[in-house]
């Protein structure tokens, strides 16, 4: 758990509780560590240094605040904890090539070396956020060490082509070989390789990645695509996200019966995940929201409050059923959604434990 003194940590020490200080990215990244996921080793400038270096330069009162914060100076104490947590990814001779991204903003700049630019890099992104949004408090800092892969690949946790969840997918980007491997006991079933190509994975390292990504679709309890990077024959995960391009008669595996339906929205984001109902009708009720809950919500609240703690999301409003994903993806951050009408929502009962499919866009009871 963060504590508010703390300008910059480890992923390996965030948890899902830490998402108001490292932003929803970085939560599901410590997330993975500790289940261990090899990650490329990382740390998170928080929220909290943020804020001191607002607060520190008087930016909050400023009428430009992009050149004033690119302008400002950061404290000698946030200075010396980047620069111990940047030296700690390599060596203290050697400085590491690192990816830097903002949590809030989804923004990322690659391949950045050296203490000055790295610096630099971070009062970019801060600048950046500051002019896009009204919250001054919430934009974090995730700087990951750059893998030089001798082999990277994408994994697929279902056969996404074949409608065929016993599969799991794998494809050398590099060679273009492609492989599948039986969930059932892990054994390899095929192997295509490209012609004029050599088998760069070998078998044991094909079987510790398809091992990872049953990991990771067991932890999101939906398929995932899974990017991985092989360096000094070590894997690591780069990114994994929801598997969205399989055959849409796929989603019916992962819903419950259809006699348990309650209504059916406009699907928003796949996933799925259960708790208990949150209603809200006024600013005050997301107050009261527990970690976990299933929040419905008028879309005019919810792009005035971020709901951090919400297990996923049913937004109510007679526009939203029409607009697109792309007006509404900075609202959702990635939380299991749907979309459906205020009249629609009014058999919802306050309490009542149901499950949100984000890939159907049903809401089940139970």
């Amino acid at each position: 758990m963060i504590k508010r003194s703390d300008l910059v940590i480890w992923l390996s020490n965030i948890d899902k509780e830490d998402e108001e200080k490292v932003g929803k990215e970085a939560a599901n990244l410590g997330e993975m560590v500790k289940l261990g996921i090899p990650f490329p080793s990382g740390f998170v400038i928080t929220t909290n240094a943020y804020r001191e270096f607002l607060l520190a330069n008087n930016l909050l009162t400023i009428t430009k605040p992009v050149r004033k914060i690119k302008e400002a100076t950061m404290s000698k104490k946030l200075i010396n904890e980047i620069f111990r947590a940047y030296k700690r990814l390599e060596s203290p001779l050697k400085d590491a090539t690192v990816d830097i991204s903002s949590t809030f903003l989804k923004k990322k700049l690659k391949n950045v070396k050296g203490e000055a630019n790295l610096i630099q890099s971070v009062k970019s992104l801060w600048s950046l956020f500051f002019e896009s949004s009204t919250n001054h408090y919430l934009s974090a800092i995730v700087v990951q060490k750059k893998i030089s892969p001798f082999c990277s690949g994408i994994m697929f946790t279902t056969d996404q082509i074949n409608n065929d969840k016993t599969k799991i997918t794998i494809k050398e980007e590099k060679s273009g070989n492609h492989y599948e491997v039986l969930k059932k006991g892990l054994k390899i079933s095929s192997k295509n390789i490209s012609k004029g190509k050599k088998q760069l994975l070998s078998d044991k390292k094909l079987i510790e990645v398809a091992k990872l990504g049953v990991k990771l679709q067991k932890y999101y309890y939906f398929p995932q695509e899974v990017h991985f990077a092989i360096e000094k024959n070590k894997i690591y995960i780069t990114q994994t996200k929801p598997l969205t391009t399989f055959n849409h008669q796929m989603h019916n595996v992962y819903q419950k019966p259809k006699h348990n339906v309650l209504l059916t929205g406009k699907p928003f984001y796949p996933g799925i995940a259960t708790g208990h109902l949150r209603i809200i009708q006024s600013m005050q009720d997301i107050d009261k929201i527990l970690r976990g809950e299933i929040i419905v919500i008028p879309y005019q609240d919810l792009i005035k409050r971020s709901i951090i703690k919400a297990g996923a999301i049913v937004a109510t409003d007679d526009r939203v059923h029409h607009m697109s994903h792309l007006t509404l993806g900075r609202f959702f951050s990635g939380k299991p959604a749907l979309i459906t009408t205020p009249n629609e929502a009014k058999m919802l009962k306050n309490g009542a434990v149901v499950t949100v499919n984000g890939k159907s866009g049903e809401l089940h009871l139970g």
